[in-house]
């Protein structure tokens, strides 16, 4: 067993008596952070931190991590192949935490200590005391987005009650997922090597610039945003190393280039050395396919197969391709034939257009297109000049009277162009990032009670409208808004005249799981109207009764567009990964808006197939299909689809962007918890147009800014029913979250 494994086994033992320490009656606590410095295994290069408690009599000092996993965990390899790492959090004694990473592998290690009021610190026990339980103490590791440092970042955010991510949000940087994965990962050969895989499996979402919230995934760099908050304390250094890693990313970017560059170029340099020994380039074009095949399989396997977002969209796969694997059969196969040749110089082609088009395609891969496209252009050039391969390709040379100087020319000006890039391989990215408007500061407003009762008197007079349009759409409010008249409203609503009333009445009812209403529903079980029908088993399946749940599937089945889009919609919503069976024929729906409902109910039950055809609609032309597209890619809360949403506020190269689309990415940013649009929802609220002014309202609901209260303390007074609706609608929810 390793040192670390050791540790990690200690940290188990001792963690359930540290526990019931914290959770005892002790004095004042003065809470810290502990930052530990990258190691020297590449598991160890991203540093780890922990959160200390300790009392001024020193009876309480335990540290608690969430850094915790084993390489002897059930099915590990599998899980870490397909991006599905379970790792724990516990608390040890600080004592044994510090000798740990001091005197067994001598890390660098300081500690700032907080400064947090007595209902911050107890909110922060309360916290970890909800997570350090059997049922709580597991996650879904991300090494980007969910992570021991991220962990610690929310705890404290969640403690100051969002103080501190209202601080790091708006604070940009020049840094990159993938510019920090190359600066705290690329040392050593070794690590270099590694990193030339790394950098050909990640593809373009890793190449968005970060704000200092998203950037302190890094721990070492959380502690130093941390420092110019209002929570930092002082910082002592308990133990200093020389493995601290340089905190300029440039200069690994640079290094990163050069290395794939060189090895690009020694590969190449090969190939042409054999051109005159048919067994050798043959030999050596062989091992270069299937290096080039076996990428390609391990790029299409990661980005379609696994978990690992971060290798979606992965524009290494254009250097990296299915031709490298038709070149290889060619080489082995058709070695006389000029297909080895024909399918060489379009593979050469395709890499110099790549490398040339880099600046202004989104992917910092241009290392990576050096390293793929040196060997091609060798491979080109050697199969184009040699001698002893009898081809009728031998005539078109490369249709010149003297080709080896114009080919010699050709490589060297993408050699140059490549230089030129590759100095600068971070800078270059910030033109390209959209300028998103920068959210003012929250100011926060204490919840106006008066206000909360002529919204809750607004929900109730919509309730009462001869509209059934409006009906409905109050019932959507009570549900969302958790109204406590609830039961008695949906009650009413299951008898309404109207099907479309019962049928929002029904799916409250699922919303809400009330039990109290399953007799009512029983009664129109068997409405004429079949999205009634649709609703009352959606209901039904949510307290509990699935006696009725398999008929979802006939109904997704009919004739009606409006009939498969509710039962669709209802799939999605019950969260039984059994209807993704289901679903995914109805990719090739007739009905385009079936199609993106869809998209929208296999991503919420997690389907990779659903997020891929929501992303493709984000682009249509058709703008009701972005709007819906935006919206659909926020309703799983997955803040990894945020790229996605956050171009849509801000407007396109041509200086155009629909009004309504910015709205409503301003809404499904407040579902995935950032508040970037707040602004625009703002602005939006300001309009004379009812249905801006309507999804203005709702974005303010879902992004939850109290100070939002007064723009929508306006909207409620319109002489639009549903905009006022939405209004009084967003006030309830703004008024629950900060309940909370």
């Amino acid at each position: 067993m390793n040192l670390l494994s050791k540790f990690f086994l200690l940290l188990i033992i001792v963690s359930g008596s540290v526990s019931q320490t914290l959770n005892a009656a002790n004095p004042k606590l003065q809470v810290s952070v502990i930052t530990i410095g990258p190691g020297e295994m590449i598991w160890e290069r991203f540093g780890h931190i922990a959160l200390r408690f300790r009392s001024n009599d020193s009876r309480t000092d335990v540290c608690y991590d969430w850094g915790r996993f084993g390489f002897d965990q059930p099915g590990f390899v599998k899980r870490f192949l397909f991006g599905d790492m379970r790792y724990w959090m516990g608390g040890s004694a600080s004592t044994d935490v510090l000798a740990f990473y001091i005197n067994e592998v001598d890390r660098t290690v300081t500690e700032r200590i907080l400064n947090l009021s007595d209902a911050e610190v107890e909110r922060l026990i309360g916290i970890i005391q909800a997570q350090d339980t059997d049922a709580g103490r597991f996650y879904s590791y991300d090494y980007y987005l969910d992570n021991c440092s991220t962990r610690v970042r929310d705890a404290l955010n969640q403690a100051t009650q969002g103080r501190l991510k209202s601080q790091l949000t708006h604070q940009s940087t020049p840094l990159s997922l993938r510019s920090e994965t190359r600066r705290l990962t690329g040392v050593g050969m070794s690590n270099q090597i590694l990193l030339i895989g790394m950098d050909l499996v990640m593809g373009r979402p890793v190449d968005s610039l970060m704000s200092r919230w998203e950037s302190s995934f890094v721990p070492m760099r959380f502690n130093q945003y941390l420092a110019e908050t209002d929570i930092a304390g002082s910082e002592t250094v308990l133990n200093t190393t020389d493995t601290t890693t340089n905190f300029e990313p440039l200069s690994a970017s640079r290094r990163s280039f050069w290395v794939q560059t060189a090895l690009g170029a020694a590969i190449g340099l090969v190939i042409i050395g054999l051109r005159n020994w048919t067994a050798g380039l043959r030999l050596s074009l062989i091992g270069w396919s299937a290096i080039s095949s076996l990428a390609c399989i391990i790029i299409l396997f990661l980005w379609f197969f696994t978990r690992h977002w971060a290798s979606a969209l992965n524009e290494n796969l254009v250097v990296f391709s299915p031709v490298s694997a038709a070149f290889l059969i060619s080489i082995l196969f058709r070695w006389r034939s000029g297909w080895p040749r024909k399918l060489a110089v379009f593979q050469a082609c395709v890499n110099a257009v790549a490398i040339l088009a880099c600046a202004w395609l989104a992917q910092d891969n241009l290392g990576v297109l050096m390293l793929a496209g040196l060997p091609n252009f060798a491979a080109a050039i050697a199969l184009t000049r040699t001698r002893h391969i009898d081809s009728p390709l031998r005539s078109i040379d490369m249709s010149l009277n003297n080709p080896v100087p114009v080919q010699a020319l050709l490589l060297l000006l993408i050699f140059v162009t490549g230089c030129a890039g590759g100095n600068r391989p971070v800078e270059r990215r910030t033109f390209e990032r959209p300028r998103i408007p920068v959210a003012p500061a929250v100011v926060l407003t204490p919840i106006d009670e008066a206000l909360q009762l002529k919204a809750i008197a607004e929900i109730a007079d919509a309730l009462a409208s001869s509209d059934p349009v409006l009906r409905a759409q109050s019932l959507e409010a009570t549900a969302r808004t958790n109204d406590p008249s609830a039961l008695v409203r949906i009650e009413r609503a299951l008898i309404d005249e109207n099907s479309l009333v019962r049928f929002a009445g029904a799916m409250a009812a699922g919303d809400l799981r009330l039990k109290a209403v399953r007799n009512s529903l029983r009664k129109i079980a068997f409405d004429l109207d079949p999205s009634v029908r649709i609703g009352v088993r959606y209901a039904l399946h949510r307290i509990g009764d699935r006696s009725l749940s398999r008929d979802l599937e006939s109904l997704s089945q009919d004739p009606s567009p409006v009939v498969r889009s509710n039962a669709i919609l209802v799939l999605g919503l019950t969260g039984e990964p059994t209807a993704v069976r289901v679903l995914h024929p109805l990719l090739k729906d007739t009905n385009a808006t079936v199609r993106l409902l869809v998209a929208e109910a296999l991503w919420r039950l997690g389907d990779q197939r659903g997020l891929e055809a929501l992303v493709t609609a984000t682009v249509s032309r058709f703008i009701d299909d972005q709007i819906v597209a935006t919206l659909a890619l926020a309703s799983r809360r997955d803040t990894r689809v945020k790229d996605y949403v956050i171009g849509k506020l801000v407007a396109d190269k041509d200086g155009g962007q629909s009004p309504e689309l910015q709205l409503v990415a301003a809404r499904a940013l407040g579902m995935l918890g950032d508040d970037a649009g707040f602004a625009i929802a703002i602005a939006g609220a300001q309009s004379n147009d009812a249905r801006r002014t309507q999804l203005a309202a709702f974005a303010l609901g879902d992004i939850g800014r109290t100070d939002g209260q007064q723009t929508l303390a306006r909207l409620l007074e319109s002489l639009d029913p549903t905009v006022r609706l939405a209004a009084a609608t967003s006030l309830r929810q703004i008024a629950n979250r900060n309940a909370n």
